[in-house]
């Protein structure tokens, strides 16, 4: 249980850099006058800065693994790169806390509807009265905060 806090605790703070990383790609747009080359920027350093640390974590024999890694999964950093600059644009056109709070909702709700259909996950959680419940209370202040 302790580790489970601890590892809750430090996703919080990755959630909270998140935002500060987003809010500062759509910024080096806004400066650039285009939000797709400060995009292009920001993820040719990311996988520069990727590359570095897998060719020096010491695992790299799970490159032999490839073959058991569906096709369609790689699909993944197509769609990093295009969220972040979609976000990077939504940041631009209503805010860093309207983008946070509707992005961090929209989270949530997938999330939970991953989970509970059990897709890319070896571990479904079933949605229930009370997880509801919280999805909605998310919502709600999602809204509010944002007013």
């Amino acid at each position: 249980m302790e580790e489970r806090v601890g590892i809750f605790v430090f996703a919080l703070a990755i959630g909270l850099i998140v935002s500060v990383h987003l809010a500062m790609n759509s910024r080096a747009g806004e400066l650039l006058g285009s939000v797709r080359i400060a995009n292009a920027i920001f993820w040719s350093g990311g996988a520069i800065c990727a590359l570095f640390i897998a060719a020096t974590s010491g695992e790299l024999a799970a490159l032999g693994k490839l073959s058991n890694v569906p096709g369609w999964l790689w699909l993944a950093g197509v769609l990093g790169a295009s969220l972040v600059l979609a976000i990077a644009w939504s940041m631009q056109k209503i805010g860093v806390g309207p983008t946070t709070a509707a992005l961090l909702t929209g989270q949530l709700i997938s999330a939970a509807l991953i989970s509970h259909l059990g897709f890319l996950t070896d571990h479904p959680v079933p949605l229930d009265v009370t997880r509801l419940l919280g999805l909605a209370a998310i919502a709600v202040g999602a809204v509010l905060v944002v007013r």
